[in-house]
């Protein structure tokens, strides 16, 4: 599995925006929103894997809010 990081770095760099493609805002929102979801899946995942936690389902929704809120 690809950490978010790794995943917006190929991603970038599949679609020619490490070498000469010119970034849009509208791109590096999109690329960004989607990393970001990968990274809060991640997150809750890493929670439901866990078997020391006995309260998996809604652990690692709250950390990923509490911690990564929308400013």
């Amino acid at each position: 599995m690809k950490t978010a990081v790794e995943w917006l770095v190929e991603e970038m760099f599949n679609q020619g925006y490490l070498n000469d493609k010119p970034l849009t805002v509208t791109n590096i929102e999109h690329f960004v929103k989607q990393a970001n979801k990968m990274f809060e899946e991640q997150i809750i995942d890493a929670y439901r894997i866990n078997p020391n936690n006995e309260n998996w389902s809604n652990s690692g929704i709250d950390y990923y809010k509490e911690t990564f809120k929308s400013e």
